[in-house]
């Protein structure tokens, strides 16, 4: 009975790695729609499709209305024009604490470490998912969390990201992009 216990616990640690194997295999090889910033149509209706991406991955608890994610994409990056956005496929300013991540200097530093930077990704899309990662994981975005777990839309959302911006009319402006630009 023992040897069977065994046994079982090492199938079962197996199977979990062989999981975990693809799951990594899996996203790295998600491919993320392109975000374009032609125009602020363009890149309003591929933000769309980045986040429905996202959220093919996600599950469902773990989503914010995607007029959120897009208003803090504009408003951060001015709609994907952005040096950061060009530089570092960051539409949001997320920044990094570590040197040893890859990431782009503000140019106020002189292209010395002050002890952060503005983290790059891979693609724009990439930079959403963490977005994405980041409101849920952070502490600072558990009265957000507990918003958008009562059922509060975009409009009130957005009011819970004071932690985000040192702008205190951050969730205003937010709410005046999803009013004025994302209307459907």
């Amino acid at each position: 009975m023992k040897i069977a216990k065994q046994i079982l616990i090492m199938i079962s640690l197996l199977f979990i790695g062989v999981a975990a194997s693809m799951a990594t295999q899996a996203y790295a090889s998600w491919s993320y729609p392109t975000i374009v910033n032609t125009d602020k149509k363009a890149f309003i209706v591929s933000m769309s499709q980045c986040v429905d991406s996202i959220y093919r991955q996600t599950p469902s608890h773990r989503h914010f209305p995607k007029e959120l994610i897009i208003a803090q994409a504009i408003l951060e990056s001015g709609y994907g024009t952005s040096r950061f956005a060009h530089e570092a496929n960051n539409l949001f300013g997320i920044r990094t604490w570590s040197e040893d991540t890859p990431h782009v200097k503000p140019v106020t530093h002189h292209n010395e470490w002050h002890g952060w930077g503005v983290k790059a990704y891979q693609t724009k899309c990439h930079s959403a998912f963490d977005l994405v990662r980041i409101l849920n994981d952070l502490h600072f975005y558990q009265k957000l969390r507990d918003a958008r777990d009562r059922g509060e839309d975009a409009h009130i959302l957005v009011h819970y990201l004071e932690s985000f911006s040192t702008n205190p009319a951050y969730g205003k402006l937010l709410e005046s992009i999803i009013k004025n630009d994302l209307k459907s």
